[in-house]
């Protein structure tokens, strides 16, 4: 009697803390652009110190730019303000998001001729260029919202 009290009382005290932990918030989505054309990017959102609840986060985004913030496995941040990173994703890294559109076959067909094409040819000895990258402030209210980010290829134009 006395070890089934005792494991009750572990069982319920190991359910304390389950579910969403953390502070409230708010969805962030948007599209990201290279030259107002979708791109495939990293999304950054690093919180301003002076932000109530500090939740940074991220998204990548597939072909089309979509993205949509998570923080700690969670959809979307904590209102405040916030730098934004957005980052081209290389072409491998944009192969390898094809596992994630296994729901748009149109979509996976364009990365696999895609891939096919990168594989066959001889690799020109250039030398890389970073990605194109910007940075952007936004603030995000208490009811999130939608943030479009256009990165410039030229960022001087």
């Amino acid at each position: 009697m006395i070890k089934r009290s005792f494991c009750a009382a572990l069982m319920a005290l190991g359910l304390i803390g389950c579910g969403d932990s953390g502070p409230k918030l708010v969805p962030v989505t948007g599209t990201v652009t290279l030259d107002n054309q979708p791109m495939a990017a990293e999304v950054m959102f690093t919180p301003d110190p002076s932000n109530v609840a500090i939740t940074a986060g991220g998204d990548t985004s597939g072909a089309a730019g979509n993205y949509k913030a998570m923080h700690a496995q969670r959809s979307g941040l904590a209102p405040g303000k916030y730098t934004v990173t957005v980052t081209q994703k290389t072409a491998e890294q944009a192969a390898a998001t094809s596992s994630r559109l296994s729901d748009d076959p149109g979509m996976l067909a364009t990365l696999e001729a895609t891939r096919r094409g990168a594989t066959t040819k001889a690799p020109k000895a250039v030398e890389k260029k970073a990605p194109p990258s910007q940075t952007f402030e936004i603030e995000i209210g208490p009811s999130g919202g939608t943030f479009d980010f256009d990165v410039k290829s030229d960022p001087n134009a």
